[in-house]
């Protein structure tokens, strides 16, 4: 009985790890009060996070839904806004707890390329994905990043802020898309796996027991 209950407490916690899109629909229901799924210009997403967190807060990264969700603005300080995808309406902020890892770098004040430009000069190479993340470029790293991530498959971009080029990105960031749509399969079984680990493990028979006490 202790290792079922071990196990039911393994595939209950994957659950919970699995299904944190439902849990946040339950804590934060005015992120996901949508008017419709059809997206709006890049540009009027950032311009209305840009109000709604403060005109000197820089957007370093846009997230678009894959499915039902709201539209995700990031700032440089992890500071955030969502919106509704249609009307790009804010439909909730959250302020910022901690620095983002990945967004550690301050964004350019002034990109020399719109949004339009940047996720048109990359579509060419997205093997048919839509597109899902756009990262701003920074002090540090002068290129756009473009993720486009789809059930088919997946592509990060590069796009040169100054002239416009699109590249596939090299090393750790081309292959960040593909390793997070990995993430939730990789949770539950490996969940699951533990679970049957628990259940199947043999156990020390009764005469093992007898003989250490002898």
């Amino acid at each position: 009985m202790k290792r079922l209950a071990l196990a039911l407490l393994i595939l209950t916690v994957t659950a919970a790890l699995w299904w944190t899109d439902a849990a946040d629909r339950l804590v934060h229901p005015a992120r996901h009060r949508l008017s419709g799924a059809t997206l709006a210009s890049l540009d009027d997403y950032v311009a209305a996070a840009n109000r709604a967190l403060g005109p000197a807060t820089r957007i370093a990264r846009l997230t678009l839904p894959d499915g039902d969700g709201p539209v995700v603005a990031t700032a440089e300080t992890g500071a955030t806004a969502y919106l509704d995808p249609p009307s790009a309406r804010v439909l909730d902020t959250a302020p910022a707890t901690r620095p983002t890892p990945e967004l550690v770098h301050r964004p350019l004040a002034a990109p020399a390329l719109s949004l339009a430009v940047v996720a048109q000069a990359a579509q060419p190479l997205a093997n048919g994905a839509p597109l899902r993340v756009v990262e701003w470029p920074g002090e540090r790293n002068p290129d756009w990043t473009v993720r486009f991530v789809g059930k088919l498959g997946s592509a990060t971009i590069k796009v040169a802020d100054d002239i416009g080029t699109a590249t596939p990105a090299r090393g750790p960031g081309g292959t960040a898309a593909a390793a997070g749509d990995l993430v939730p399969a990789l949770t539950i079984g490996g969940g699951v796996l533990l679970a049957l680990l628990v259940l199947l493990w043999p156990r020390r028979g009764k005469r093992g027991k007898a003989g250490r006490k002898r």
